[in-house]
C-alpha cells in the first residue's frame, strides 16, 4: 500500500501524479494507460488543492489493489464538495474503470480512482486446465484457509468453468485472494470428496456499502460434478455459516435469464425483494462475448440476524411491496411513515455515496441521509448527458430516514423507476430505484421462476409497465 499526505502547494501535484501513474503496472494496470491516469490524477489533485487554497488542511492519498482494481483515493477534511462536472468528464473520457465519491461525516470526504487490473494480469503459476476425472461423490464442503495449496482448488474451480474470463478478475490471484480471506469480510468454502478432489467453491462477501449484509457470490462447480446437486449443497452449507457464526443476513443476486439460479435460492430460503436491470454489458461476460444488450439479476434476502429493530418511512405507492418483503423473510419493523418528514431541519445533513463504472456503463448512488442539499447532488450525479451516457442508474435509498417519501417522489417524477428493496444492513434498509438510460428494459428478455414472476409483476404494476 501506498500513503502520500500532500500539503496546500500545488508544485507536488505533478510529481505525485506521475509517481502513480509509474508504479500503476506493477499494480496490475496496462502499460499504455499511465499517461492517461497520470492526467486524470493530476486533474483530481490539482482541483482539490485550488479548492482548499492556503488552507492547512492535508490531502491524504492511499494507493492499493483491491478487488481487481488499482485504488487511488484522495481523502481530506476540507470544504464539503462535489468532484467538479470537468473532472468527471476527463474520467469518464479516461474510460480507466470507476470513479466513486464517499462523504464521510466527520471525517471528511473521499473520491477513489478505481482502475480495472489488465485481463492478462494474472498469477503466473496457475496451471493449464487439466481433464480430471471424477473419483467418487462422497462430497463434503469445508472452509477455505489461507494456504496456497486451498487458494489454487478454489482458482482452478474459477478458471475450469470461466477461463480467464471472470468478472472478478481479483480471485485469479493467491495474494489477494489470500487477502481478501484474512479480511474477515470474505468466507470462502469448497466442495471436496473424500478423494480430495475440490469440485466447486463459493463464498459470502460483505459489501463495503451494506455493513452485516452478506452475497452469496462467486459460486462455481466443476463440469465433472455436475448434476449431482453441489450448488444446492455449498450454499446449504453457507446459510449454516451464517446462522451459526450471526456474521450477517444474506443477499444474492440471481441472473433474469437463468431459472436454476433463481430457484437455487429459493431453496436456501431466500425472498425475492428486486431487480438490478441492466447491470452489465452482456458482451463482456464470458461466453456471451457476440451478444447484444445489457444482463440484469434479481435480488433476494434472508434474514439470520433476528434482533433487529428498525423504524421505516416508507412511501405510500411501494409500502405494500416492502412490507410484503419484510413479513415473508420475517424481519420484523415499526411503520413510522405517518408524521415523517418532522425531523430537525438543523440535523438534516446530506450522506451521499456514489460510484461509477465507465466499462459496464453503470453508476450506482447510496443515500444514507436526506438533507436539504441532496437534489442538488443527485442532480450533479444525475444530469441529462450522464443519463444519455450511462445505461443504468440505480439509487440505493435508505428507508430509515424519514424524509425517504420526499426523496423517493423526487426521483419518480425524474423518471426512476421502483424496482425493489434490500433490507437488512446494519446500516440501513434500501430502497432501489433505478432509470435505464438509454436503453431501457426489455421484459421480453426476463426468464423467471413463479416466485421471481409474481415480484416481477408487482413491480411492472406499481410502476405501470
Amino acid at each position: 500500500m501506498i500513503r502520500i499526505e500532500l500539503t496546500s502547494d500545488l508544485r507536488v501535484v505533478y510529481n505525485t501524479a506521475r509517481y502513480l501513474a509509474e508504479v500503476a503496472p506493477s499494480f496490475g494496470v496496462d502499460e499504455d494507460k499511465r499517461n492517461v491516469l497520470c492526467f486524470v490524477v493530476e486533474t483530481a489533485l490539482g482541483n482539490r488543492l485550488e479548492q482548499l487554497g492556503d488552507s492547512s488542511e492535508r490531502l491524504v492519498v492511499e494507493a492499493d489493489e483491491h478487488s481487481g482494481e488499482f485504488v487511488i483515493s484522495i481523502t481530506d477534511k476540507g470544504v464539503p464538495y462535489m468532484p467538479s462536472s470537468n473532472q468527471r468528464r476527463i474520467f469518464d473520457n479516461s474510460k480507466l474503470g470507476r470513479l466513486a465519491f464517499e462523504q464521510l461525516g466527520i471525517d471528511g470526504q473521499r473520491v477513489s480512482i478505481c482502475v480495472r487490473q489488465a485481463p492478462n494480469y494474472v498469477m503466473p503459476s496457475l496451471p493449464e486446465q487439466q481433464v480430471e476425472q471424477l473419483a467418487d461423490t462422497q462430497v463434503l464442503c469445508r472452509r477455505t484457509t489461507t494456504s496456497t495449496d486451498d487458494i489454487l482448488e478454489a482458482i482452478r474451480c474459477l478458471y475450469e468453468v470461466y477461463g480467464y474470463g471472470y468478472l472478478h478478475q481479483t480471485l485469479y490471484h493467491t495474494d489477494q485472494f489470500r487477502r481478501l480471506l484474512k479480511s474477515g469480510r470474505y468466507v470462502s468454502v469448497l466442495a471436496e470428496n473424500d478423494h480430495q478432489q475440490v469440485l466447486g467453491h463459493a463464498a459470502l462477501d460483505e459489501h463495503e456499502w451494506f455493513c452485516g449484509l452478506r452475497e452469496i457470490c462467486n459460486l462455481v462447480v466443476k463440469p465433472l460434478a455436475r448434476g449431482l446437486g453441489l450448488s444446492n449443497r455449498i450454499v446449504d452449507y453457507l446459510v449454516h455459516i451464517a446462522l451459526d457464526e450471526g456474521c450477517g443476513n444474506l443477499y444474492a443476486l440471481p441472473v433474469l435469464h437463468h431459472p436454476i439460479s433463481q430457484k437455487l435460492m429459493n431453496n436456501a430460503g431466500l425472498v425475492p425483494c428486486g431487480l438490478l436491470a441492466n447491470l452489465m454489458d452482456m458482451s463482456l461476460i464470458q461466453g456471451h462475448e457476440d451478444d447484444i444488450g445489457r444482463a440484469s439479476t434479481a435480488v433476494c434476502v434472508r434474514n439470520v440476524v433476528q434482533n433487529t429493530e428498525r423504524v421505516l418511512y416508507l412511501p405510500a405507492e411501494c409500502a405494500g411491496f416492502v412490507r410484503g418483503v419484510l413479513d415473508e423473510a420475517h424481519m420484523s419493523y415499526e411503520d413510522g411513515s405517518v408524521g415523517c418528514g418532522d425531523a430537525d431541519p438543523v440535523q438534516r445533513t446530506t450522506r451521499l455515496s456514489y460510484t461509477i463504472d465507465a466499462v459496464h456503463s453503470y453508476v450506482e448512488a447510496k443515500v444514507d441521509a436526506i438533507g436539504p442539499d441532496l437534489y442538488d447532488q443527485l442532480a450533479s450525479v444525475y444530469s441529462r448527458e450522464r443519463g444519455d451516457q450511462y445505461q443504468a442508474l440505480v439509487v440505493y435509498l435508505n428507508a430509515r430516514d424519514p424524509h425517504c417519501p420526499e426523496c423517493y417522489a423526487y426521483l419518480r417524477e425524474h423518471e426512476f423507476l421502483f424496482t425493489g428493496c434490500l433490507p437488512g444492513a446494519r446500516n440501513g434498509d434500501y430502497l432501489l430505484l433505478e432509470h435505464f438510460g438509454g436503453c431501457g428494459f426489455n421484459k421480453d428478455d426476463v426468464v423467471a421462476e413463479p416466485n421471481y414472476a409474481r415480484m416481477l409483476e408487482e413491480l411492472y404494476r406499481i410502476n405501470g409497465m
